[in-house]
């Protein structure tokens, strides 16, 4: 079983016909492996105290931020994932910077711009962490055991849920029997977001405006209501604009793809009353009403 047939996030592209950027699909996806083990590594020897954390803006970072970002490097612009609706997203983005434009000012203001810098890092780097690196070893290891692609990658999902969930500096934060509530239906949401879209980094956008948010809730500079309504915000217009899943999407170069087969749509066309795309391979897919945005 080769490298390429293994699905590590939702296909954007065909392997038979990788876009520009992607280069020869195998190579790519054994440097995405390569660099996914790595960062798995470097995280269990910092969990170990093997490996020193990064100090930085009064934060204790994972080492495993610096593989995790060549991680993302080698995935480029896959890390956008696939909208569901692409005007919502585009609403998101915006809406996403500038929320972090005015924390900044706000940060900026008490003269901790390495704390708020930090906070970015670390949430970049735990979404690369257990959303992608430690799924893609794990599923990568459970399809050489026998298991089939999607379940693995499902299994792959969990277990790095689990992972999170479980970090010394989440688990210090369960003070009470409810404690662990926000943080298992945030690795559930991420992992179900992640698994349909692709989305990495939208999703570490969202995390790094709500837990910047949380830090000014903490201090007071912000009533509690702020850190709910951060939440609902951002995480509804994430949801809306990368959580539906649809059976034709557009990529991030505008290209209509099969979310199923990554197979590039070729037209669409009505017969008989109903909509279908057709695919490079020939095949024609029912395409449903309002699929395409």
């Amino acid at each position: 079983m080769s490298l390429r047939h293994l699905r590590l996030f939702p296909p954007l592209l065909p392997t038979e016909e990788p876009g520009p950027d992607l280069g020869d699909p195998g190579s790519r996806r054994r440097l995405v492996l390569l660099a996914s083990a790595l960062t798995v590594l470097t995280e269990i020897s910092v969990l170990l105290d093997i490996t020193p954390t990064i100090p930085m803006g009064g934060l204790e970072l994972s080492m495993s931020v610096i593989p995790a970002l060549a991680l993302g490097a080698a995935c480029g612009d896959r890390l956008v994932g696939r909208a569901s609706l692409r005007r919502v997203a585009a609403w998101y983005w915006l809406g996403s910077v500038g929320f972090l434009v005015a924390l900044l000012a706000v940060f900026a203001v008490d003269g901790r711009l390495e704390l708020f810098a930090a906070v970015l890092a670390a949430a970049l780097g735990e979404e690369l962490v257990y959303r992608l690196a430690v799924p893609a070893v794990v599923a990568v290891l459970l399809s050489y055991g026998g298991l089939n692609h999607r379940k693995a990658r499902l299994a792959g999902l969990a277990i790095a849920g689990v992972w999170f969930i479980a970090l010394p500096g989440h688990h210090s934060q369960m003070t009470s029997g409810t404690g662990p509530i926000p943080f298992v239906a945030y690795a559930i949401f991420s992992a179900a977001l992640v698994y349909r879209s692709g989305s990495v980094l939208p999703m570490a956008m969202a995390h790094a405006v709500v837990n910047l948010v949380t830090i000014l809730v903490w201090e007071e500079t912000l009533p509690a209501d702020a850190r709910v309504i951060a939440a609902t915000a951002v995480l509804g217009m994430l949801t809306l604009a990368y959580g539906i899943q649809r059976r034709v999407a557009r990529d991030v170069h505008g290209n209509l793809i099969d979310t199923v087969t990554g197979l590039r749509v070729v037209e669409m066309e009505e017969v008989e009353g109903s909509v279908q795309a057709r695919l490079t391979d020939g095949t024609r897919i029912q395409v449903g009403d309002g699929e395409v945005r």
